[in-house]
């Protein structure tokens, strides 16, 4: 499969891995153009993915007051969802916030991942998307609940990191 793209203000004509044409992308190792060789050696086209979620409650099993630690916790526990589901990723941002404290002893946690993976390693099937979102929801959700208790997901996205117009 082939298709044009414009990058630098030239219409480049590029292979397209079925994979990437679900992200509306081409393979950056199947570019035609000579001007491409900046991807030729940056390798594995990468997406970008956010993991967003909340969590209510009075009783955690981390310390609210140990906010670094946890992010490094969590920065472990996403580094390992997403070697499962992807053979390689990278974890650029864990942030994680607790609000103080009400009358009640009730806090809200704010749980912010941003990490890389190669979207042509994708472990699963189907190899969409929507299938890798709901994936790696369900699986860091699970881990997270394990140290926050009840994980409301806010936002799964996977984007790929070119952007590419046909």
């Amino acid at each position: 499969m082939r298709f044009k793209f414009l990058q630098e203000g030239r219409v480049v004509e590029a292979k397209v891995n079925p994979t990437f044409a679900r992200f509306g992308v081409a393979h950056p190792l199947a570019l035609s153009s000579g001007t491409n060789q900046a991807n030729l050696e940056r390798g594995p086209h990468m997406c970008l993915l956010q993991f967003d979620a909340n969590s209510y409650g009075r009783f955690f099993e981390v310390l609210p007051e140990e906010e670094e630690n946890i992010e490094l916790m969590v920065e472990d526990t996403a580094s390992l969802v997403l070697l499962d589901l992807f053979g390689e990723a990278t974890v650029n941002d864990v942030t994680i916030h607790f609000s103080p404290a009400s009358h009640m002893g009730q806090r809200d946690c704010s749980i912010h991942i941003r990490a890389q993976c190669p979207s042509q390693s994708f472990k699963l099937l189907p190899c969409t998307k929507e299938y890798m979102e709901l994936a790696i929801g369900k699986s860091l959700s699970s881990l997270l609940k394990e140290l926050f208790g009840p994980i409301t997901i806010e936002c799964v996205m996977v984007q790929p990191s070119l952007s590419v117009w046909q």
